[in-house]
């Protein structure tokens, strides 16, 4: 089936609404990384008032610059330049649910309940022009592919989702190809479901399965309450992205997508609890180039709290020491292997042997 006849899934019919009408949706990628939480909600737990105050709590994080908007509604009322509002009905009762559009919302909801307002902002405010999603099954894909095609354009509006967001919707959307193919959502990495999400979010399969070990490591390091948080995307990514530190000191399954509690312990130690050793995608490259230099003594100075740059310092010494022994493994393995029975006893080749005795009296044996 292809990617094309997505948009035939689905149509869009604008309608007006009334701001108490629309409910904050918390299985909304964006929003479900904010949220405590690691289920999806039913339609039955979304329209709770409870789960409604839970949801627009979170949604006030700094980071979703909710009250910005706030700010400007006040002064200048509702305006549609920032984007479409879209919905969908829930529910037997007069409700919709906010596919697209929940920082807004929760905007205006927050103006109404606690503001007072001049006569043209609260006219702006009181009913709003949206976009109802209606479902079109007939066009052979399911009502969950026919709204990732719908917000996929959305991810890079006024407000860029985040990487970690991102990567949950394409998880979202893998899990949702899985239970379409072996009607089992078991995790499992299949190539041709991966290909088909590539397709959907235009990336490839490769981004794809690195997404998933991403959203899969984020949800361990949650469900250990390890104090992770989308922030941490960045070091997750580098920590999938190098092939030796991965499984070598975190222990990353290559099958299963997962670290070892061990590994989940360690990434907690070292990028998360303070004092974190890794704080930038700098620390992690000295600390990877540590791991890689095998050196257990060094790796666990940083275990133990030893500042990086010191620690790397040390390294360095290390390392040179290695480089001038191996360059004396290189000098005696050369004088091993010497043939001496083909010395001809020449004047060319005992002028030679002389200075390499004047070299090692004058170079090496003071150091002894």
């Amino acid at each position: 089936m292809s990617v094309e006849s997505l948009g035939q899934s689905y149509k869009l019919v604008p309608i007006r609404v009334e701001p108490a009408q629309l409910l904050l949706d918390p299985n909304n990628p964006r929003i479900a990384i904010d949220l405590n939480a690691d289920h999806r909600f039913t339609s039955a737990e979304i329209q709770k008032s409870d789960v409604q105050t839970y949801i627009r709590n979170a949604l006030g994080k700094k980071s979703n610059r909710v009250a910005d908007l706030i700010r400007g509604m006040q002064i200048a009322g509702f305006t549609y330049g920032g984007g479409k509002i879209v919905v969908q009905k829930i529910g037997t009762n007069d409700k919709y649910l906010v596919l697209e559009g929940n920082r807004r919302t929760v905007a205006v909801q927050h103006i109404l309940a606690s503001a007072k307002l001049s006569s043209i902002v609260h006219a702006s405010l009181k009913t709003l022009d949206v976009e109802q999603f209606i479902f079109l099954p007939q066009a052979g894909h399911t009502e969950a592919e026919a709204i990732e095609h719908l917000m996929r354009p959305h991810m890079d509006g006024n407000l860029p989702w985040a990487a970690l967001n991102r990567a949950e919707y394409i998880h979202t959307a893998y899990m949702q190809k899985l239970l379409k193919k072996f009607g089992a959502s078991k995790f499992r990495y299949d190539l041709d479901c991966a290909n088909q999400v590539a397709a959907i979010f235009n990336c490839t399969p490769h981004k794809v399965r690195k997404d998933l070990i991403i959203v899969r490591i984020y949800q361990q390091l949650r469900n250990e309450e390890y104090g992770v948080d989308p922030e941490h995307y960045t070091l997750i990514d580098m920590l999938v992205s190098d092939r030796v530190v991965a499984p070598k000191y975190f222990g990353l399954d290559a099958d299963r997508y997962k670290l070892t509690n061990e590994g989940l312990a360690k990434f907690n130690k070292t990028c998360i609890h303070r004092p974190r050793p890794i704080n930038n995608p700098g620390d992690f490259r000295k600390f990877a180039k540590i791991v890689k230099s095998g050196n257990e003594t060094l790796i666990g100075l940083v275990e133990r709290g030893h500042a990086l740059d010191q620690v790397s310092q040390l390294l360095s010494y290390v390392d040179a020491e290695s480089a001038f022994l191996d360059q004396l493994n290189r000098i005696l393995m050369l004088l091993v292997d010497l043939r001496v029975d083909q010395f001809k006893r020449t004047a060319s080749e005992k002028s030679v042997i002389r200075s390499i005795k004047a070299v090692v009296d004058n170079k090496l044996s003071r150091l002894l």
